[in-house]
Parts: structure tokens; C-alpha cells; sequence
């Protein structure tokens, strides 16, 4: 793969912008961008606590519960999808 880990993808902004839009939440874009400065090679699974944040999730949610769920939220229509997709069935 591309990118660092999974969670690179997972937390990708295309699929956390979708979850937060599904679930009523308002997703911290600006927040996001200043932290989040190169998605292909930050350490992200360690961040998983300030990316629920990112968010504005106020509520407890087990970290791989949380990537479960977004899982989801990545479609064919992403970027991020596609990506992946090159990478697994194309090895690009």
C-alpha cells in the first residue's frame, strides 16, 4: 500500500467529511489540515483519540469500533477508494 497503514486511509478527509455527515457531526476541516499534514506517511493510528475529535465526538467509542464504522463510509466514488483499489488489485 501507498500509504503508512490502514488508518491512513480510514482517516483519510474524503471519509471522515462523509461520517460526520451522516452522523449529524460537524467535521473540523481547518483542525484536521493543521494536524494532519501528509495523510500518506503520519503515524495516524496513534492520533485515533484527536481525529475523533476532529470530529466532535463527544461520546466514549472503543478506537477499533471507530474504524470499523468508518469503513463504512469509504465508497467507490472516493478518491481514497480508488487508491486503494489500484493498490490491492492493480499493485500500483
Amino acid at each position: 500500500m501507498k500509504r503508512w497503514e490502514i488508518e491512513n486511509y480510514l482517516y483519510d478527509k474524503e471519509v471522515l467529511d462523509a461520517y460526520c455527515r451522516k452522523n449529524g457531526l460537524v467535521f473540523s476541516v481547518i483542525e484536521y489540515e493543521k494536524f494532519v499534514t501528509d495523510v500518506t506517511n503520519a503515524n495516524l493510528k496513534d492520533a485515533t483519540g484527536r481525529i475523533k475529535n476532529f470530529c466532535g465526538i463527544t461520546t466514549s467509542i472503543n478506537a477499533e469500533t471507530f474504524k470499523l464504522t468508518l469503513s463504512q463510509y469509504v465508497t467507490e466514488d472516493m478518491l481514497v477508494y480508488k487508491e486503494l483499489e489500484q493498490c490491492i488489485f492493480e499493485r500500483k
